[in-house]
């Protein structure tokens, strides 16, 4: 998905949003969902003046979407022991396991 696909997504959750702003969130892409961050992000841009929205919001969105894909784009060029590795470490951190390595 394109930056400006993911945007038109947020942009139509947005202009709902109103109505019922959790579950317009909720039928958003995880992908598109960190980076609007929470279904309340959704209702405030929908009472924002429509210009602003469209031209400020859309732009930091677009950004964040851009970087997100970047990041996805070098972790699926990752080799799999290398990915097994992060999600163990990963996992760890979940758990509140760290390691005191000196």
């Amino acid at each position: 998905m394109t930056e400006g696909e993911a945007w038109a997504l947020a942009a139509k959750a947005i202009r709902n949003s109103a109505y019922d702003h959790l579950k317009e969130f909720e039928a958003l892409p995880g992908d598109i969902q960190r980076i609007v961050g929470a279904s309340s992000q959704l209702r405030d841009w929908g009472t924002m003046d429509s210009d602003t929205v469209h031209s400020v919001a859309a732009s930091n969105f677009q950004r964040a979407y851009r970087v997100k894909a970047e990041q996805r784009r070098k972790y699926d060029a990752l080799p799999g022991e290398v990915k097994a590795l992060i999600g163990q470490i990963a996992a760890g951190k979940q758990m509140g396991i760290e390691s005191h390595e000196h």
